[in-house]
């Protein structure tokens, strides 16, 4: 009897196994299915990895073109204008650029005052000046570049998540360095001027520093202008979307895209490919 008992236990035990490997093998062989079949949490899984090399400004020109599209799409043709979108996506519009322009704006007021200050010869003024044109330039590049240009890496990354505190890193290598467009190229061209000020403020040298805040002003000049009709004519389909007013929309909207066109052509070049809004269609 015992020994039928032994007997019974050990083919339930071998069965059990058997279930398992087979069980194991099933997995393995429809693993690769059952992994493509499941949908991800998200589609946007907010991956560090991702983010870090991710350039803000991009992103941001991404979301305008988007807001554009979706503009002519919600306004134009014959049925009644979808007011509540067309208003929602001019307001980011109008919000984005606004920022956007307030920094070229401050760049050409604070190379303004440095001219004010080299044609007084004041040398405390002057230098103040010159800090606050590198702090202009600074403010922009902490809401557009990149967390990686900004010298965070995966090991900043950890540290913060740990709530530790890192020192500041002094280089990050440059994996991938950007396209040299004309954009790139123009805010080389404000470095170098910056660099030559400082220089040329321990020397004195008028002749210099004036040329390096004129370069600098005048290139923020030309930034702000490319600007000024998107804010502007933004704000104006804004204000008709409210009133629920097709009248003026399309001469809005080609306001506001002709700055954006304007920009892409003398700024990106034939580097990359540009995303231009598409055009209001009656």
């Amino acid at each position: 009897m015992k020994t039928c008992r032994a007997l019974f236990l050990l083919a339930a035990i071998a069965a059990s196994l058997l279930a398992v490997a087979c069980g194991q093998g099933g997995e393995e062989e429809t693993g690769n299915q059952a992994q493509t079949s499941e949908p991800p949490l998200s589609w946007d899984d907010q991956s560090n990895s991702e983010w870090l090399y991710r350039s803000q400004y991009k992103t941001t020109m991404r979301h305008m073109w988007l807001n554009a599209n979706r503009i002519v799409a919600a306004g134009s043709g014959e049925n009644e204008p979808s007011w509540a979108e067309v208003e929602m996506f001019a307001t980011d519009i109008h919000w984005r650029a606004e920022l956007y322009a307030s920094y070229w704006q401050l760049l050409v007021a604070e190379s303004e005052e440095g001219l004010f200050a080299l044609e007084d010869e004041d040398r405390i003024g002057v230098s103040a000046q010159i800090d606050k044109v590198s702090m202009a330039c600074d403010s922009c590049h902490a809401a557009t570049w990149s967390p990686w240009y900004l010298r965070v890496n995966e090991g900043t990354l950890d540290q913060w998540k740990s709530n530790e505190p890192r020192p500041h890193i002094a280089v990050n290598p440059e994996p991938n360095p950007p396209l040299r467009t004309p954009h790139l190229e123009e805010m080389k061209l404000i470095c170098d001027n910056e660099v030559d000020l400082r220089a040329s403020l321990d020397k004195w040298d008028l002749a210099k520093m004036e040329d390096a805040l004129t370069s600098i002003r005048n290139v923020a000049t030309a930034r702000s202008a490319f600007w000024k009709p998107v804010v502007e004519n933004s704000a104006t389909i804004m204000d008709l979307a409210q009133r629920k007013k097709r009248e003026g929309l399309s001469e809005a909207y080609g306001g506001m895209t002709f700055g954006c066109l304007a920009c892409h052509a003398s700024n990106v070049g034939k580097l990359r490919e540009i995303n231009n809004p598409v055009p209001w269609t009656d």
